[in-house]
């Protein structure tokens, strides 16, 4: 008879045999019981898809939930086996209330079989129920775990096992086949409970997409920044897709690192769709793994192929998972579907690799993070000066460092100039770039309708990048354009819906608006997001002393360490006018003299001293203070506004109507 051809499964350290049911590692044979291998090997043969409990249940012990109790110890050994961590899988990923998925790598290989192994393949996937001893005194964590489930049924005698095994081989060959072909079709179809075969037409409504951050599947958290960064690029690639709301990356790394339900993450984000799925990086090489799922049932829609190949080739990778997705989606939207043909912006792995780095920082907008990004992206345009997204992150990285306050005035804001510029002469089309033009034009120029020409022009190249919407609202906000402020908040808010700068940002121009009570519920929105949050209780308390609720505002500061500017406008606005000069004194006394002559001139004009006001006022239009932009619209300053030289700095700081 001639040999038949089976495979073999790598997973990263270790080898699995389906035909001889071993598993090993290196020489060393791992024990694992035929039970726990079969589960395992089902699991890695369905790794397209969440498996639900139910079907596990179903296809090895005959759908009875008797045996719930022993699936989750099953799946336990299984762990124990591949060293995996149920709180941080490398392996099997465990869903409450909905099952387990393999998450880990994979590669098949063809190996030749004995015939008397091609006898056995032939029964499998008839369905059958094995109880045998697991052995284990720590069962897997989880749902079922707490649950109890009646005592199952004591097994029949392993010899009447065996006998009634080779009793039904005898029966028919042809039956077992017939059985097995039935049941891998049905496997075949997805099923996860209610598992009828996704419908063109239902994808066809899939206009929304989440890219969850990939996992980073090496365990070692140094790497995190290469699979953070990769999730960053799938999301720019699939916004360039026109049609297809792609969530912003502050919204959708709130789940990492967390289990999550496909059902909950589409309902928080409101989208239809997920990416979801892991990267492996060893040395030089790297291997990516994804799928989309559709959030109204947890199924997989499309699956991709194991990317498997050098960091060289990780540009290749971006492109035909982006056209995968989107091809996945089947989208029917006027002008939507694939994406336009990517842009190699560097063919050079070393200076992508230092991008991603600067972006990993960027994201996380500290004083030294900020450092960091900067000296990563000069890195990456030190190995590519022609790399125009490195050109954009430097720019973007300078302009949030010259508005943040994080270096002395006019420090940062020529070399986010110089950056952007470079970046758009070589390549006109990128979006951070307008954007940080856009920024440093209006908060440090003053030049505000120039700075709307490159936030529209940024929006123009890339309608989904939130934080374009959200600069711009707060120039927009500065001009007193409250309306259309909330509005671009409101649309940054549907691309990055967990962002707490967007939604601190809306509190913000309900404040500067006088529209008090909306401050207030949007600080308690904030609270929903992060009950921790120091500035909504700050919001809450700017609102109060709006609304001349003195001891509310006093209140809401103490739960959150108020700063003593907070305090003295508190007193000011109150009328204890002994104790608002003495906070003054200790404000002026402090780094805040230097560092914030505005926040001083914003205290004596609530406490009606107008000379000491614009004394200081003075001070932070020569020191180019960038909180000047809020001059027109801050309350503080209100028992100035009739006075001549009010209107005289408004006009100097370019915010005349």
């Amino acid at each position: 008879m001639a040999a038949q051809v089976g495979k073999k499964y790598w997973l990263g350290d270790c080898w699995l045999e389906p035909d001889t049911r071993l598993l090993t590692r290196g020489d060393q044979a791992i024990r694992l019981a035929n039970l726990p291998f079969q589960v395992l090997l089902f699991l890695i043969e369905h790794r397209d898809r969440l498996v639900s409990r139910t079907e596990l249940l179903e296809v090895f012990w005959q759908g009875s939930d008797v045996y719930d109790a022993t699936l989750t110890q099953c799946v336990g050994t299984i762990r124990r086996a591949l060293a995996d961590h149920k709180d941080n899988p490398r392996f099997i990923e465990t869903r409450w209330a909905g099952g387990y998925r393999y998450i880990g790598p994979v590669e098949e290989q063809l190996v030749q079989l004995a015939p008397s192994v091609v006898e056995i393949e032939r029964t499998r996937g008839v369905q059958f129920i094995v109880e045998e001893e697991i052995h284990d005194s720590q069962p897997e964590a989880g749902p079922a775990a707490s649950i109890h489930t009646p005592a199952p049924a004591r097994p029949a005698p392993r010899t009447k096992r065996n006998r009634r095994a080779l009793v039904l081989l005898s029966v028919g060959v042809l039956l077992c086949v017939l059985t097995g072909v039935v049941l891998l079709s049905l496997r075949a179809r997805g099923r996860a409970g209610d598992s009828r075969p996704v419908q063109v037409s239902a994808l066809a409504q899939l206009d929304s997409i989440a890219v969850l951050p990939l996992k980073n599947l090496t365990g070692d958290p140094a790497q995190d920044y290469f699979s953070d960064g990769l999730t960053e690029s799938f999301i720019m690639e699939l916004a360039r897709s026109k049609g297809l709301k792609v969530i912003s990356r502050g919204s959708v790394f709130a789940f990492k690192g967390k289990e999550t339900d496909p059902r909950e993450v589409g309902r928080r984000l409101n989208v239809a769709a997920l990416l979801e799925g892991s990267v492996y990086k060893s040395g030089e090489r790297v291997r990516v793994e994804v799928r989309l799922v559709n959030t109204e049932d947890g199924r997989v829609l499309w699956a991709s192929d194991t990317y498997d190949r050098t960091l060289g080739d990780i540009f290749t990778i971006q492109d035909e998972i982006a056209r995968g997705v989107t091809s996945g989606l089947r989208l029917k939207l006027s002008g939507a579907g694939a994406p336009a043909a990517a842009k190699r912006y560097t063919n050079n792995h070393e200076a992508y690799e230092a991008y991603l780095k600067g972006r990993y920082y960027w994201n996380r907008r500290t004083a030294e993070n900020l450092l960091k990004a900067i000296g990563q992206f000069q890195i990456a345009i030190d190995r590519d000066p022609q790399y125009a997204l490195a050109y954009a992150g430097l720019a973007e990285t300078y302009a949030v460092q010259e508005t943040n306050g994080a270096v002395p005035p006019r420090t940062a804001a020529p070399k986010a100039e110089a950056s952007a510029q470079k970046a758009l002469a070589l390549d006109d089309t990128l979006a951070g770039a307008y954007a940080a033009l856009g920024l440093m034009k209006s908060f440090s120029d003053w030049n505000w309708p120039e700075g709307e020409r490159m936030f529209q022009q940024a929006l123009a190249r890339e309608p989904g990048y939130a934080t374009a919407h959200h600069w711009y609202a707060n120039s927009l906000l500065a001009q007193g354009r409250f309306e259309q402020a909330e509005a671009e908040l409101k649309r940054a808010q549907e691309l990055d819906p967990l962002s707490l700068p967007i939604a601190n940002s809306l509190g913000e121009t309900y404040y500067y608006a006088r529209q008090s009570d909306r401050c207030i519920a949007q600080a308690k929105a904030i609270l929903d997001l992060d009950p921790q949050s120091g500035y909504a209780r700050k919001l809450l308390s700017w609102a109060y002393r709006q609304k001349g609720m003195y001891q509310a505002a006093q209140e809401e500061l103490g739960q959150q360490g108020g700063s003593t500017y907070d305090r003295a406008l508190i007193f000011a606005a109150a009328g204890r006018r002994t104790e608002a000069r003495k906070l003054i004194g200790e404000v002026e006394r402090s780094a805040a003299a230097t560092n914030s002559p505005f926040a001083i001139a914003g205290l004596y004009a609530a406490l009606g001293d107008k000379q000491m006001a614009f004394a200081w006022l003075e001070k932070a239009y020569n020191a180019r203070q960038a909180d000047l932009a809020s001059l027109k619209v801050e309350p503080a300053f209100d028992p100035l506004r009739s006075d001549p030289r009010f209107a005289d700095l408004i006009r100097r700081v370019g915010l005349s109507e």
